[in-house]
């Protein structure tokens, strides 16, 4: 196994670009965001300072949100961020001409595309692609290269991917167009059908990101909801749980039906062994409080998830970058079916 200690990992989720490397393990979080002078265009801030800047930048500044749904608004800009942050990684563990491992929803070529551009320009010395669902997986501490049949699930604010694998690759696999937003359009739908004010969407986000679906499960209406939450009451999941969960039940069992057509392919062994497994959740939005219990009760399995499922990817990815060839052998095994909505 060939081991290199100047060896860089980029996971791309919907918003954030995760960095990490076998000598800095630990992934840095960037927020895919960039602030620069109006004036000559010259980059002031990046990542979270950049973020923290929406909203209250002076008028000589403007700040670009470079990722929307996972797809780049501005790709020359994005390519350019990605040069920054991992030069930045560059000098910080000293490395000189590292081999760059990179995961992410690629099913988009343009989003591949303007990767490959952003991180060729940097002296490397080769750099691959490697699907997010095998990368969530390893970064989740599951040895890929065992024969039992694994279910993995990364779920993101745009995207939903799904992976049955084992030591001879992908068994079954699908992409759906769908994630947190259509969750979020949910609940307004419910609103609006039940003649109550629907909150904003950014309202919504914004309030599930900090509370997730722990203390957000009252549709009583919204401002009763945003009422009880400022007074730290908010109701209990218990109380309201099933109102919320036919809330957003659209969604769910999109997901859960989609995941039941992509085992079909496989034999009827497998699909008991599968379906009688737990299945592992991963991506930036998977480890919102709540979720996880959510989507167990609609799909009807269990369901378990690291202690940090927004990191999985670029975890999994440090752990796979020694062996080159295995990794290629992984991606290119097994004759994993596409599956879609």
């Amino acid at each position: 196994m060939n081991c290199f200690l100047d060896d860089l990992v980029v996971a791309l989720g919907s918003e954030n670009v995760h960095v990490a490397s076998r000598e800095m393990p630990e992934p840095a979080s960037y927020p895919a965001y960039v602030a620069r002078s109006r004036a000559n265009r010259q980059v002031i801030a990046l990542g979270e300072k950049a973020r923290g800047l929406v909203g209250r930048e002076p008028q000589s500044i403007e700040v670009l949100p470079l990722l929307r749904h996972g797809v780049p608004e501005n790709p020359q800009m994005f390519g350019e961020f990605l040069q920054r942050i991992v030069k930045r990684h560059f000098r910080s563990a000293r490395m000189f001409r590292p081999r760059i491992l990179c995961s992410g929803n690629f099913q988009s070529p343009l989003l591949k595309e303007i990767c490959t551009e952003g991180l060729i320009r940097i002296p490397s010395r080769d750099i691959m692609f490697c699907e997010p669902e095998i990368a969530a997986a390893v970064g989740f501490g599951l040895d890929i290269l065992e024969p039992d049949l694994r279910s993995v699930l990364v779920f993101e604010r745009d995207w939903t991917g799904f992976m049955v694998m084992s030591m001879s690759g992908s068994l079954a696999r699908l992409r759906l167009p769908i994630g947190f937003d259509d969750l979020l359009q949910d609940i307004r739908i419910y609103f609006e059908e039940s003649n109550a004010v629907a909150p904003m969407e950014e309202d919504l986000l914004e309030h599930f990101r900090q509370h997730g679906f722990t203390g957000s499960q009252s549709l009583m209406g919204w401002e009763a909801w945003v009422d009880q939450v400022e007074r730290g009451k908010p109701v209990s999941f218990e109380t309201d749980g099933a109102q919320f969960q036919r809330a957003v039940a659209p969604t769910l069992l999109r997901i859960k039906h989609a995941i039941n057509r992509s085992v079909q392919g496989l034999s009827r062994e497998q699909r008991y062994v599968v379906q009688g497994a737990p299945l592992f959740l991963s991506g930036e939005y998977a480890g919102l409080p709540g979720f996880r219990e959510l989507l167990q009760r609609v799909i009807g399995r269990e369901i378990r998830q690291s202690p940090n499922p927004a990191h999985d990817m670029a975890a999994g990815l440090v752990r796979l970058i020694p062996d080159i060839d295995l990794l290629r052998a992984i991606n290119g095994g097994g004759e994993g079916r596409e599956t879609g909505v």
